[in-house]
């Protein structure tokens, strides 16, 4: 009986998206979300959805999806396409709930980042992360 109602728990949680509202530097602890890696990763593109950049970067054979909100910032390290920077990546999805290995899975499509959903892709690693080190489109050394 026990191991159904894990069971069922699991599904309910991985046919929804989570949602974050404040992540990083304001509500979220950074703590609370599991560090990704560290290393250099060379952009490839850069996409502007509603109050967010969505900043595609590769690191060996593996491309990673990453979100910045949308900030005003004074002069900065403007993040170029084709260059290289050593973000500090974070996941947004939790990795347990209760002890349980719950994401990255194919169930979670995506997650609600700031009010905009933000969906998984194929050809991209299977989760999305933020990084502490870029602000809007700077990169913060």
């Amino acid at each position: 009986m026990k191991s159904i109602l894990y069971i069922v728990l699991l599904f309910v949680l991985a046919c929804t998206t989570r949602k974050i509202s404040n992540a990083n530097k304001n509500n979220v602890d950074i703590k609370d979300l599991q560090a990704f890696s560290f290393g250099k990763y060379q952009v490839l593109k850069i996409d502007s959805l509603n109050n967010l950049y969505i900043i595609y970067a590769q690191m060996h054979d593996s491309v990673y999806k990453i979100v910045s909100l949308k900030a005003i910032t004074d002069a900065c390290d403007s993040i170029q396409i084709n260059k290289a920077y050593a973000f500090r990546l974070h996941s947004l999805f939790l990795r347990q709930i209760s002890g349980i290995d719950v994401v990255p899975n194919d169930f979670v499509a995506g997650i609600e980042y700031y009010g905009t959903t933000i969906y998984k892709e194929k050809g991209c690693v299977n989760d999305i992360f933020f990084a502490d080190n870029i602000r809007g489109r700077c990169y913060v050394r």
